[in-house]
């Protein structure tokens, strides 16, 4: 007898999970296997077959790569498995995030002018800057030297006196400094000695520093072969011999003078010479007048030989002014043949462009008829030198300071400009040199032509109504600046 079989017992099917246990967990699958799919136990499984659970996943948390479905190759699409619902988890909150703020508009910089930009990349020279400035101080320093010499109420010489010295100042730190004046070239170097001992002639009283500088710079200009500027020194040494030593500086002028014949340097033998007149007409003795003579004999003949007409004219007005100061009886004769040969020249266009030298004729040729007295001749030159006077009031060839330039040709020389030559000559913009003498100014010249007229009207006051007191009122006021040129007190 057979044991009965064991009866098994009928268990419900199992429901379906209608949530997701592991909600991370991708539909596709766990790191790339088939996904798992629910089937019911009791489908197509026999009943003598015993009862096997299937496979729990392991509880290991994944991270959840990519949100979309895939699904293995060997899945039947047809018989897809109704979707599992998900629980949405929330998404993380952002990182924090810095706020970009708005830029802060830059600052606007407004540029200079174009004239003015500074460059800070660039080096100063300080050696420029100091030059730059030393005429600077001198340009307005001069510009009150008018007002100071008038003694006017608003003048202010403290402050003229306080300008130059900066100027000075400048150019002094300049030459001592060895190292900017070693890196100079030496025609430079020389021009600056110039203008460094040409102001403290004219504006200083250091005649011993100026003494020392003008000896070593003559000696630096004989090193480096700078003839021209050479004689520019030297024309300056020998009048600032001749203050203290007159006899010493017109020796010293003397021996200059023979270097520039042998050298035939004629421009520089034309103004040596003219310098040494000068001098001797200081001097004023009978010795000295006959010596001025004689250069203005050997000008006159130069300046023939190289037609200088202009240079000849002077030398021969010149020479009748030293006729009237000889004690001479024939002088008044000899003073009216020099202004003949002067008159024989007048027609040149290099006289005649010259207003000063004209001047000059006529008040020399009044001078000869004051003394002797000759009335009839004495009121017809007064007229003439009035009515030329008159006429020349608004020229403006006539310089301001009261310059004399006298046309010279060019004889090839160097150092003919102003700065070069200290002051001897100068050139202007269209290449024409001139040769500068100290003179007057046309309100001083005015002047002289009113003191010449009353003296000219005084021996006959009593018959000519006054006219000689109404011109030496006229001078006086002009002194006094209550009176100008354009108030036009020329009358005969």
């Amino acid at each position: 007898m057979q044991p009965p079989a064991p009866q098994i017992r009928q268990q419900p099917p199992m429901p379906l999970q209608q949530h997701n246990m592991y909600p991370n967990a991708q539909v596709a699958g766990f790191n790339g296997q088939a996904p798992y799919q629910h089937t019911p136990m009791h489908a197509g499984m026999s009943v003598n077959q015993p009862q096997t659970q299937p496979p729990m996943p392991s509880k290991k948390r994944l991270i959840p790569q990519k949100r979309s479905v895939t699904f293995a190759p060997d899945v039947d699409m047809k018989a897809e498995s109704p979707p599992i619902p998900q629980r949405r988890l929330p998404s993380p909150p952002p990182p924090p995030q810095q706020v970009a703020r708005a830029p802060e508009p830059a600052p606007t910089i407004i540029a200079p002018p174009a004239t003015s930009i500074i460059r800070p990349d660039l080096p100063v020279d300080y050696r420029v800057l100091l030059l730059r400035l030393s005429e600077q101080y001198i340009a307005e320093a001069r510009l009150s030297s008018a007002q100071i010499a008038l003694d006017r109420p608003d003048a202010d010489p403290e402050r003229y006196y306080k300008l130059i010295g900066m100027g000075l100042s400048c150019l002094e730190t300049v030459l001592n400094q060895k190292t900017w004046t070693g890196s100079m070239p030496p025609r430079q170097e020389a021009m600056l000695r110039i203008r460094y001992a040409t102001l403290l002639y004219e504006e200083t009283d250091n005649d011993d520093e100026l003494g020392q500088l003008l000896t070593k710079s003559i000696t630096f200009c004989e090193r480096n072969k700078l003839l021209d500027l050479k004689y520019s020194l030297q024309h300056l040494c020998a009048r600032h011999m001749f203050k203290s030593n007159a006899k010493a500086g017109l020796n010293f002028l003397n021996s200059a003078i023979k270097e520039t014949i042998a050298y035939q340097s004629i421009t520089w033998v034309f103004a040596l010479r003219f310098l040494r007149i000068s001098l001797h007409m200081q001097l004023a003795t009978q010795h000295d007048l006959q010596a001025a003579l004689v250069d203005l004999k050997a000008i006159a003949d130069l300046s023939r030989k190289r037609q200088e007409k202009a240079i000849a004219v002077l030398a021969a007005v010149l020479q009748a002014m030293v006729h009237l100061r000889t004690r001479d009886p024939e002088a008044v004769n000899s003073a009216q043949t020099a202004l003949a040969t002067a008159r024989a020249q007048q027609l040149d266009e290099s006289v005649n462009s010259v207003p000063q030298l004209e001047a000059l004729i006529l008040l020399v040729d009044l001078a000869c008829s004051l003394s002797p007295w000759d009335p009839v001749a004495a009121k017809e030159k007064m007229r003439d030198m009035q009515v030329y006077l008159d006429e020349t009031s608004s020229l403006t060839s006539w310089m301001k300071d009261g310059a004399l330039a006298v046309p010279i040709l060019r004889a090839g020389n160097a150092g003919l400009t102003e700065a070069e030559s200290g002051g001897v000559f100068s050139r202007d913009e269209a290449g024409d040199d001139y040769m500068l003498f100290a003179w007057l100014s046309r309100t001083d010249v005015y002047m002289i032509g009113l003191l010449f007229s009353c003296v000219g009207n005084y021996p006959k006051a009593h018959e000519r109504g006054g006219k000689a007191e109404m011109f030496a009122e006229g001078g006086l006021k002009m002194t006094e600046g209550m009176f100008s040129i354009e108030d036009d007190m020329m009358i005969v």
